[in-house]
């Protein structure tokens, strides 16, 4: 496939995106995940019920161009169709990807199972999702809405996402890796009803440096049950669980928009483990932790694997790693986390 044959798709794509939020209804969204201008556009009634309380709005002056702009709509609400792709059916390959768009300028997924096509070129700062019908869209897109087309096009711009949740206190604050059920939701949650400061909860934007920072990307948190009980009554987590949205798991997708922490100087990295009872945190190398949360991220993250890959491993290789069992003692969470980013933030000022 040509250079200019899948520039004109993306072309041809956001003219059929203009058009569906032109039509309406429609609503712009403007963003700012780590700094970095971003107008959305959602088109069709259903779509913008479903996405945008998961945007994280942020502030763009009137005569701010954005970096990155966006679009998503559906054929059912629209009438629109995608444009006939450039790609043949032996294209389509593992996780979602397609055969010449898994790499930067334009990369592209496709999801079978819930016929939705994910388009961005990140030169030009564009990217566009096609849903078949977004009333039978993926469970997940609610809690962490567009995440493929913002990952790709936000890249260029240094900010990368990861499966990961970020706590802190100060300005300081650690990385909370691991695949699905390891205890990250409850570990954040649990330092958020703590009064330590929250910027996630399951998607991370990382800005390497010295030291790297964590960025929100999301409005959500997600709890299940379980987990509220054990967090108890204290603070506003029962508030904000009113009148929430249960997602495919049986979680509450929780707003938090109006708490969290636009940025923290990350420390150090912890692998949450459900345990029987919390410990302390014990130093891990990381390569053994990229070896047990690699496989669960990339699954969750189709495209460009090899910029994730390199972003993990310099994280990894840069900070130090920590295990820390959690377990129903909660409270006990985030003193242990508290107590190591005190110590490490002692050692970075030394």
């Amino acid at each position: 496939m040509t250079a200019a044959a899948s520039e004109d798709f993306v072309t041809r794509l956001v003219d059929v995106a203009r058009a569906a939020v032109a039509a309406g209804p429609a609503r712009t969204l403007t963003l700012r995940p780590a700094g970095v201008p971003v107008r959305v556009h959602l088109a069709g009634e259903e779509l913008i019920d479903r996405l945008a309380p998961g945007m994280l709005e942020g502030l763009i002056a009137a005569d701010e161009r954005p970096a990155i702009e966006l679009w998503a709509f559906d054929g059912a609400g629209s009438g629109r169709a995608a444009p006939r792709p450039p790609w043949g059916p032996d294209d389509y390959l593992q996780r979602e990807e397609i055969a010449g768009w898994t790499r930067p300028p334009r990369l592209a997924s496709y999801s079978n199972d819930y016929a939705t096509l994910s388009v961005a070129d990140t030169e030009a700062g564009l990217g566009v999702q096609w849903l078949r019908d977004a009333t039978v869209m993926a469970p997940w897109e609610g809690g962490a809405p567009l995440r493929s087309i913002l990952r790709w096009t936000l890249a260029r711009h240094g900010a990368h996402l990861i499966h990961a949740a970020a706590v802190g206190t100060g300005a300081d604050g650690v990385l909370l890796l691991g695949s699905g059920g390891a205890g990250k939701s409850t570990t954040a949650l649990a330092c958020l009803q703590a009064g330590m400061a929250l910027v996630s909860d399951d998607y991370t934007l990382v800005l390497p440096g010295s030291p790297p920072t964590a960025h929100p990307a999301f409005a959500i948190a997600k709890a299940g049950a379980a987990s509220l009980e054990l967090l108890g009554g204290g603070g506003d987590l029962p508030a904000r669980a009113v009148g929430a949205r249960v997602d495919w798991r049986g979680k509450l997708r929780l707003p938090i928009a109006d708490v969290v922490c636009p940025s923290l100087a990350l420390r150090a990295v912890i692998l949450p483990h459900v345990a029987e009872q919390t410990g302390a945190p014990v130093r891990v190398s990381g390569r053994e932790a990229l070896r047990t949360i690699a496989v669960s991220t990339l699954l969750q993250l189709p495209g460009d694997s090899a910029a994730t890959l390199t972003v993990l491993r310099e994280l990894l290789a840069s900070l130090p790693v920590y295990t820390l069992d959690v377990g129903p003692d909660v409270a006990a969470i985030p003193e242990a986390i508290g107590a190591l980013i005190e110590t490490l933030a002692a050692e970075a000022a030394a």
